[in-house]
């Protein structure tokens, strides 16, 4: 889902009852969620259809969602603390919090992760891996354990730096236009105070046969684009080479 409002369909469908009164769990998950994705949860527009969805999503049988509805539902909820201001959700029942706390995200790295870590590490850039960005924060206790959904690849916890490593399934097809989940965490990590440095492969794929300085000086100059502090800046070196 990247898509954008623009020609309000999500408008009208909020005005079409059908859903609150037919949809099934999977089908209202998946609304919701799209109505998250898109930052719509602070609109007041959509304030009565989302009320209503969630109203109707938290009161079905904890038996009736997958574990792709649960992870969704955990998104969702976490939005709307966080970005949605005037938006007062009911709050997730005991039973049905116990089963979205009990999914667990599988986690890999890929190649490009692994690679940017290992130069990042070379750089003296400090970082841990996968790390919520919910830690030191009010927010954290939303669900146990913060949110590994929305885990930070590489994380800067002095200097509240966030390093995605965006592979081609944080993208629309084979394109560069960023899918809707992937819109929704920067939105979120930027909401938190975290500033966020993108790496999406299609950039990193440019570097596959080149020399390691060059990775270096790439990094180099993403850190220092996001930084505004001295102490954020790893290198003193005037970059030269921009051919990225």
């Amino acid at each position: 889902l990247g898509i954008e409002d623009n020609a309000n369909f999500f408008l009208e469908l909020s005005g079409d009852k059908s859903m609150i009164n037919e949809g099934n769990s999977q089908m209202i998950c998946k609304c919701l969620w799209s109505f998250a994705c898109l930052g719509l949860l602070d609109n007041k527009d959509y304030e009565s259809i989302v009320t209503s969805l969630w109203r109707k999503i938290i009161s079905m049988p904890v038996d009736a969602f997958s574990i792709e509805d649960l992870g969704q539902l955990r998104q969702i909820y976490t939005c709307s603390i966080i970005e949605g201001v005037d938006l007062k959700l009911d709050i997730i029942p005991p039973a049905l919090r116990a089963k979205i706390n009990n999914v667990r995200r599988i986690k890999t790295q890929s190649n490009a992760h692994k690679d940017i870590a290992l130069l990042l590490t070379e750089l003296g850039f400090e970082y841990m891996n996968e790390v919520s960005p919910f830690v030191d924060d009010e927010n954290a206790n939303i669900f146990s354990g913060g949110d590994e959904f929305m885990a930070i690849d590489l994380a800067n916890l002095k200097d509240r730096i966030a390093i995605e490593v965006d592979g081609p399934t944080h993208f629309l097809g084979d394109g560069k236009d960023e899918s809707g989940k992937t819109k929704m965490k920067s939105r979120i990590l930027k909401t938190l105070k975290w500033r966020v440095i993108k790496i999406p492969w299609f950039e990193w794929k440019e570097f596959n046969n080149k020399e390691e300085s060059d990775k270096l000086n790439y990094l180099k100059w993403k850190i220092i684009l996001i930084s505004n502090i001295m102490r954020c800046i790893i290198a003193t070196t005037i970059i030269t080479n921009k051919s990225w």
